[in-house]
């Protein structure tokens, strides 16, 4: 649980734990917002640290939004 930021799940290759999912779309979406927004205050977000198993299902989410 140390690497887990206080919570005790981990997602599998599919990005599913248990009846929870992560939503690619949405957060594809949540990314791009926060960039919009930091660049508006005059900030740049450069990095978001994914896990390298599920940077697969992000990058076809781009597309969507």
């Amino acid at each position: 649980m140390f690497n887990r930021f206080g919570y005790d799940i981990a997602f599998d290759k599919q990005g599913q734990f248990e009846q929870f999912k992560v939503d690619y779309t949405a957060l594809a979406a949540h990314i791009v917002e926060l960039h919009t927004s930091a660049t508006a205050k005059g900030y740049d977000l450069w990095r978001v640290t994914f896990d390298p198993t599920l940077q697969g299902f992000i990058k076809p989410s781009m597309q969507m939004i």
